[in-house]
């Protein structure tokens, strides 16, 4: 009888550490499901931030472009002063334009230096740091 009885106890305890295991268990995967959603969301915001420095380098890029082109553009379309006389044009019209094209030019500068900061508002903050 003796036996018997050793026999159930230990029966009973190998119930109650396979309970626990099991308990165990479940906190495990329930711990498993809140990384692999923590891994998500991460991901999540990762992809967002790159897609958001990929976005702003492209409007660096295009705003280059779009300097350069203003920039250039005024140089290459207005004569010089020598050229005006030359041709008979009055070279203070000349200056007239030019101050034109530089008022122009400066209101593209302010124009895309608002795009951007409606675009991405805390890059500036951003270099700055």
């Amino acid at each position: 009888m003796n036996l018997i009885g050793e026999v159930k106890n230990e029966s009973k305890q190998q119930m109650v550490d396979l309970k626990e295991i099991f308990e165990s268990n479940q906190k495990l995967k329930l711990s498993h499901a809140v990384l692999e959603e923590e891994n998500r969301s991460l991901r999540a915001q990762m992809n967002f931030i790159n897609e958001q420095y990929v976005h702003s380098s492209y409007l660096t890029s295009q705003e280059a472009n779009q300097l350069h082109v203003a920039v250039e553009q005024p140089a290459n379309h207005l004569p010089s002063s020598q050229q005006a006389v030359d041709t008979g044009q009055d070279p203070d019209k000349i200056g007239v334009d030019l101050i034109d094209s530089i008022i122009q030019l400066e209101h593209q500068l302010r124009q895309v230096t608002k795009t951007k900061k409606m675009v991405f508002p805390n890059t500036s903050q951003k270099l700055e740091n």
